[in-house]
């Protein structure tokens, strides 16, 4: 059982539906249905009963409900202080992506990030872009651009604590 695991079983338990959990997760239906599998494996219980159109929590699912988002918020008041220790020695590089981006192509970015900017020396978080971008009413937009797909894409710099790269919801 990892924490991705954990986060990918709360959203589909607070959506009851894998497609709109995906979409709120960034990611497509299927990854998170095998992950939500491989947890229901590993833990030898059926965590959902998934109908036509809907999904609902069984019995050992909703045993596994509370204590789940009680980790899920102490893992990320951990990264919280850290982040906060460590965004106040030097700014940092933030990459948002998917849990299943290459890490070749990681390295290139990082790579290519720091022979622009030598500040992007210091601590580089990855996060799925959702979790790693503060409320928009925070954000200082940066470079902004289009993705090869057309999708709005860019940079966006938050006051004091690095750079943060990630696609940014449409609107």
């Amino acid at each position: 059982m990892d924490i991705q695991q954990l986060r990918y079983f709360v959203e589909v338990a607070q959506e009851l539906h894998f497609g709109r959990a995906a979409d709120r997760l960034h990611i497509t239906p299927s990854p998170l249905s095998r992950r939500i599998r491989e947890l229901e494996r590993e833990l030898g219980v059926e965590l959902y009963v998934r109908g036509y159109h809907d999904v609902q929590l069984t019995e050992a699912g909703q045993l596994l409900l509370d204590p789940a988002r009680d980790v899920l918020q102490r893992f990320d008041a951990l990264k919280a202080l850290v982040r906060a220790q460590a965004s106040s020695a030097r700014p940092g590089l933030h990459v948002g992506a998917s849990p299943l981006t290459p890490p070749h192509s990681l390295d290139v970015l990082l790579d290519t990030m720091r022979s622009v900017d030598a500040r992007m020396a210091g601590p580089v978080v990855l996060e799925p872009t959702a979790q790693l971008l503060p409320p928009s009413d925070e954000l200082r937009t940066g470079c902004r651009g289009r993705s090869s797909a057309g999708r709005r894409a860019g940079c966006v710099q938050h006051a004091g604590d690095g750079v943060h790269l990630g696609r940014r919801a449409a609107g």
